[in-house]
């Protein structure tokens, strides 16, 4: 290995390992630590940041607070709920991206699971987190995409109706400010109401 890619993947593990600690430190920050999370928290029904709390960090890292909650949800998930997925990053054997993408992933399997009359299985965040991590040192970002997609899907099978509900339960519209008096207005809706905008 030549002595520049040598250095740039060392600054990559490092650039992991601050990226674990800083998930840390959001949910030291926004004072859930992550043993009292229960697998009920992705969904963000019991232990969702205050609006104080996120205009609070915002302030502090300078972004809006919708960025702050989203930040601190993801942190909350990546802590207490998939700590294979932090022992990973921890050890730079991951990027930071790759774990967000496991929390949004996570996410989508819990209300996936929550549509379902039956209650969630204790280890399916064991199972999620060894599909996923399977020989991920060696997965691109798109394949670790497509794998988290695959995991969710294998985990918690849903039909095509409910898959489209679930799809339309998530829509949103996000403001965020650019500087110099302009914002980035961000919509996820329908493909048949997206062409008429």
């Amino acid at each position: 290995t030549p002595p520049a890619i040598a250095a740039l993947q060392a600054v990559e593990r490092v650039s992991a390992m601050v990226d674990a600690r800083r998930f840390q430190a959001v949910v030291e920050a926004t004072g859930t630590q992550p043993e009292h999370l229960t697998h009920r928290t992705p969904a963000g029904r019991d232990a969702r940041i205050s609006d104080i709390r996120a205009v609070e960090l915002a302030a502090h890292l300078g972004c809006s607070p919708d960025r702050a909650r989203n930040m601190a949800h993801r942190a909350r998930v990546i802590c207490g709920e998939l700590p294979e997925v932090l022992q990973h990053l921890d050890r730079g054997i991951i990027s930071g991206y790759f774990a967000v993408l496991a929390a949004d992933g996570w996410r989508d399997l819990v209300r996936r699971w929550d549509a379902v009359t039956s209650p969630m299985p204790d280890e399916l965040a064991a199972r999620f987190q060894r599909r996923i991590l399977h020989r991920v040192a060696v997965r691109t970002t798109a394949e670790f995409r497509r794998t988290v997609a695959q995991a969710v899907a294998m985990l918690a099978p849903l039909d095509i109706q409910a898959q489209r509900q679930a799809a339309r339960d998530e829509r949103c519209v996000t403001v965020t400010p650019a500087g110099d008096g302009m914002a980035w207005l961000t919509a996820y809706m329908e493909a048949a109401a997206a062409a008429q905008v």
